[in-house]
């Protein structure tokens, strides 16, 4: 999981929102307050596709180990 700001003009988010990993291959907006991002809001939509308007801020904790935390 990791957390993205869109810096680029595109047809999905605007300019300046966070979003983060949802599911895997999808990003969704997230709220952003005080201790960091959370929970969702509006739709789900592939990473592929908003990647190239994104800035990776930073890795979130659940992705560190192979497979995922959960196993």
């Amino acid at each position: 999981m990791a957390l993205y700001r869109i810096v680029r003009e595109n047809p999905y988010f605007k300019l300046g929102e966070w979003v983060r990993d949802s599911d895997p291959g999808f990003v969704q907006r997230t709220v952003m307050t005080n201790e960091g991002a959370s929970g969702y809001q509006g739709i789900m939509v592939p990473l592929a596709d908003v990647r190239p308007y994104t800035l990776k801020i930073r890795k979130l904790g659940l992705d560190k180990y192979k497979g995922g935390a959960l196993q």
